[in-house]
This record gives structure tokens, C-alpha cells and sequence, in this order.
């Protein structure tokens, strides 16, 4: 009877998780529009850091990626 229960605590705990990991928790902004400067910036970090997605690059990617946008005035 333990393991049962133990079984459907981790399986709730699961979905409840789950439940605030959806697209509608994510935060918004207001006019989130994005202008051409950070859509051009984000198209050519992007494309950069794709060449560093193998696991062996530890996190090379996300540094590539975060020195990039730091290049074009943008957030990341």
C-alpha cells in the first residue's frame, strides 16, 4: 500500500508541475512588438550559436549566444 501511494504522490506532484509550466504562466509584456533591431540581432545570435549545440561545447552556446546580443545593445 506504501509504494501506491508513494506512486500517485509523485504522480501528482508531476501534474502539478506541469500544470504551471504551460505557455499560459508564461509572463507577457505589454506591446511586446519586437523591432527590427532585436529581430535582427536575434536572428544573427541565433544562427552563431547554432554552430555550439553539440553537448560537448558545455555552455559555449548560451555564452556565444549572451556576447552577441551584448554586441547589438539587446537584451537576451
Amino acid at each position: 500500500m506504501n509504494k501506491w501511494r508513494a506512486g500517485l504522490c509523485a504522480t501528482l506532484v508531476t501534474l502539478a508541475v506541469g500544470a504551471t509550466a504551460t505557455p499560459g504562466f508564461a509572463q507577457r509584456s505589454e506591446g511586446a512588438e519586437v523591432d527590427s533591431a532585436r529581430a535582427q540581432a536575434l536572428q544573427e545570435c541565433s544562427r552563431l550559436e547554432q554552430r555550439y549545440s553539440e553537448p560537448s561545447w558545455g555552455h559555449q552556446e548560451i555564452d556565444i549566444y549572451r556576447a552577441c546580443m551584448a554586441r547589438h545593445g539587446q537584451p537576451e
